[in-house]
């Protein structure tokens, strides 16, 4: 079979995964190869659309938008799509605790502290589609239902034509569900040939306790869903179908996925962001990767030579962090490093010799903690644990020497002016940092 050479397409139906399957597919293809698109007015839309299958977007693995497939139906043979989907019942009351929690309620027609029957009843253009059959909103190749202007009554039951577009559009589809993550997953990587595992963190996800009584609206949501319950219970039997077929030869071949895989050039440093064949970061944050609260971090490449050394430039959540702590391993072995400091907050890690195999090698990186950032610094709302960040790998000669001088750390400013308090809290730290060692996280 002949590679494919295509960039994958992600339809970002809201509430379905789709912030977890981003970030996984970022770190597979590497920043600079995704685009992200956006809503806007039509016309704009779809230059945006037309420029991502243009000569000069050869480099795009990967794109992602909010977007109905209409828009992009007139280049359907540019791309391979691929889609999540999510029980409308769940959808729907995820919707509800994620818009309770957003600042532009007015630009929404939501009122402050609004109830889900506001919602539900909302004809608001940000929030009716999202609650009214939204899954076969999106897979439609009715651009009208997106329209607030449509002649069209916008309820979708009076056009059930529209849910076999959105099953007509899964068939020729690669897509997941989001309640089967890591069965989505499985799939994803047999379809598209990717040569190893992969995974999506659970990211964006809202509070499954907050204050929405499922069973009491479950019946209205239903009452509002009854095409996108249909293509959900169908799209729940082609899934099962097509993960029985995993078994078989898979339906790609390796090298579709040979950009997903890391191919540096020795003594060519890369700014992680940028990297593909990655698992276990968060997106680019001002040129630092932060590595994702309790995971372990992969990064799959082709040795540039077959023996060499590695120097990662780490940016730490604390100038005191405990970096020789971190655990490095390539193909499953202990890698042992040395640490270089540079300004506050920065280190580089200088391994020892690896022998390196011909074909992929996996690069694992364990932080020994996480710290939190809002204990840390309350005033900037980040909810996450975070531990170190990877601002750039190189890959140098195993004789190259060993130079005295601290890492220049690349410019981030974005980075520095966010976590510039830790500074004033050293001696918090001090005191907390072996109760943090042995416990982990707090």
């Amino acid at each position: 079979m002949a590679a494919d050479p295509r960039p994958i397409l992600f339809l970002h139906v809201p509430k379905c995964a789709g912030t977890s399957v981003v970030t996984m597919f970022s770190n597979m293809a590497g920043e600079a190869h995704c685009r992200r698109l956006h809503l806007t007015t039509l016309d704009a839309t779809n230059r945006d659309i037309a420029e991502c299958f243009g000569p000069e977007a050869k480099h795009l693995a990967f794109i992602s938008g909010h977007i109905q497939y209409g828009f992009f139906a007139p280049h359907e043979w540019n791309f391979r799509l691929f889609t999540m989907l999510r029980d409308p019942v769940a959808r729907v009351t995820s919707l509800f605790r994620f818009l309770r929690r957003a600042p532009d309620l007015a630009a929404r027609g939501l009122p402050e502290k609004f109830t889900f029957a506001d919602m539900l009843a909302s004809p608001s253009g940000s929030v009716f589609p999202g609650v009214d059959n939204a899954m076969c909103r999106m897979l439609s190749r009715k651009l009208r239902f997106h329209d607030e202007a449509a002649p069209e009554p916008w309820r979708l039951e009076t056009h059930a034509y529209v849910l076999e577009e959105a099953l007509a559009t899964l068939r020729e589809s690669v897509f997941g569900l989001a309640e089967r993550m890591a069965q989505s997953c499985a799939l994803v990587r047999h379809e598209f040939g990717i040569p190893y595992e992969i995974s999506a963190a659970a990211l964006n996800t809202t509070n499954p306790n907050g204050s929405v009584d499922e069973a009491r609206f479950a019946p209205q949501i239903r009452a509002r869903n009854q095409l996108g319950l249909v293509l959900y219970a169908r799209a729940k039997t082609m899934f099962a179908e097509r993960l029985a077929a995993i078994a078989g030869p898979p339906r790609h071949t390796g090298a579709d996925a040979a950009h997903l895989v890391f191919r540096p050039a020795l003594d060519v440093p890369v700014q992680c962001p940028n990297v593909p064949g990655r698992q276990g970061f968060h997106e680019d944050f001002d040129g630092i990767s932060w590595i994702i609260a309790h995971q372990t971090a992969r990064l799959h490449f082709v040795a540039p030579a077959a023996a060499c050394r590695l120097f990662t430039v780490v940016y730490s959540l604390a100038p005191d962090y405990p970096v020789e702590r971190i655990s490095l391993r390539v193909n499953g072995q202990p890698v042992r490093f040395r640490v270089v400091p540079g300004a506050a907050h920065w280190f580089e890690l200088r391994s020892e010799t690896l022998q390196l195999d011909e074909g992929l090698n996996v690069l694992t990186i364990s932080p020994p903690l996480v710290l939190p950032v809002r204990e840390l610094l309350p005033e900037n709302g980040d909810d996450r644990h975070l531990s170190v960040g990877i601002a750039s790998f190189r890959f140098v000669e195993s004789s190259w020497p060993a130079l005295p001088e601290a890492p220049s750390p690349p410019g981030v400013s974005q980075a520095q002016s966010l976590f510039v308090r830790l500074q004033e809290r050293r001696s918090f730290l001090k005191k907390r940092l072996p109760a943090w060692g042995s416990k982990k996280r707090l």
